[in-house]
């Protein structure tokens, strides 16, 4: 769809870095969102997710204050029966 993107791994997409613990997360972000340049965006996989890595502000505010009933489906960070708490957050509801 001619977004710029990383060059996965088969299996591991781009996180390979941090599942081998060549380095770890934070510096794999800030690796990847410098990798796209003057991109207003970019795309990395996640294992074999694809994710829209977003660098400008305005389009953040766009999508998660104008935008935000559009997005209704969040991905689930943690069982929501070992954290009820977490599981009724903003941020983690789905539907």
């Amino acid at each position: 769809m001619g977004v710029k993107q990383l060059k996965p791994w088969p299996i591991f997409g781009d996180l390979f870095v941090t599942v081998l613990r060549i380095s770890n997360l934070g510096d794999f972000i800030k690796y990847a969102y410098h990798s796209f340049g003057k991109s207003w965006y970019g795309g990395i996989y996640q294992l074999n997710l694809p994710t829209l890595v977003l660098k400008d502000p305005e389009l953040i505010k766009q999508i998660t204050i104008k935008d935000f009933d559009h997005f209704t489906d969040h991905r689930a960070f943690v069982n929501p029966k070992a954290e009820p708490l977490w599981s009724n957050n903003l941020f983690a509801l789905s539907g």
